[in-house]
């Protein structure tokens, strides 16, 4: 299972939806509350399922501009996520907020690094589940800001995935990622994604090639968030099994 763009929408909201007739109607739509059940209902028929979060979940609502983002942070926690990959709008509160919510550099070190959108809020709430993204690394550094993939053992089937972040953020404005970088930076569309492909297949390789924690079926799978050079809708798909 995987759910993206919640955009900080804690409660349900009226929308306009599609009858099925080529018209429209409006509904009551979304809310963490809803997602919730419906994860608990599928994984209760499907106890081996995983729960993927494909990004832009912290920036958005009003409950988020409120609070950079902590307001959120609890009630998508306690959804049971697996693993997550960050979108584009993840970035959205600078790279401060960010580096705090994501990662484990010392708060001395972020400040360090220069960023005009530095905000003084200093709690900033975590994930409770490990994200990905194999296509971002540090540019000061040059190390991954993330592990680029994981393992985990599904009831007797080890399973592997990667994932890919966002590479859009500095198209939606450059100062949301100063001292990142993303796979494919710099190039035409084309090779762009001739780099995303190489990387994803070389991660491929290597969970191909590990051994299994346990007998039985191995399996892989990639996380993303739609790049720059037009991929399909963001999504987690199973493109091979060993």
């Amino acid at each position: 299972m995987h759910y993206n763009d919640l955009h900080s929408h804690l409660n349900p909201h009226i929308d306009r939806a599609s009858d099925g007739q080529g018209g429209a109607r409006i509904e009551e739509r979304g809310g963490v509350a809803r997602a919730a059940t419906l994860i608990q209902c599928i994984r209760k028929d499907n106890p081996d399922s995983i729960v993927m979060n494909i990004g832009d979940t912290y920036h958005g609502g009003a409950e988020a501009w409120f609070t950079l983002g902590n307001a959120i942070v609890g009630p998508v926690n306690a959804l049971g996520t697996d693993v997550g990959v960050p979108g584009n709008w993840d970035f959205g509160f600078g790279s401060t907020v960010f580096r705090l919510r994501y990662t484990d550099e010392p708060f001395a070190d972020i400040i360090g690094i220069t960023d005009q959108l530095k905000p003084t809020f200093k709690g900033i709430k975590r994930p409770n589940f490990p994200n990905l993204a194999a296509n971002m690394s540090a540019t000061l550094s040059g190390s991954s800001v993330f592990p680029a993939t994981i393992t985990m053992d599904i009831n007797g089937t080890r399973v592997g995935l990667i994932g890919l972040a966002s590479d859009i953020v500095k198209f939606v404005y450059p100062l949301l990622a100063p001292a990142f970088g993303f796979t494919g930076e710099g190039l035409d569309a084309e090779n762009a994604e001739l780099a995303c492909r190489d990387l994803v297949n070389r991660h491929a390789k290597e969970l191909r090639d590990a051994p299994l924690l346990t007998g039985g079926q191995r399996v892989f799978s990639r996380m993303y968030r739609c790049p720059r050079f037009g991929c399909p809708k963001p999504s987690a798909l199973q493109y091979s099994t060993a």
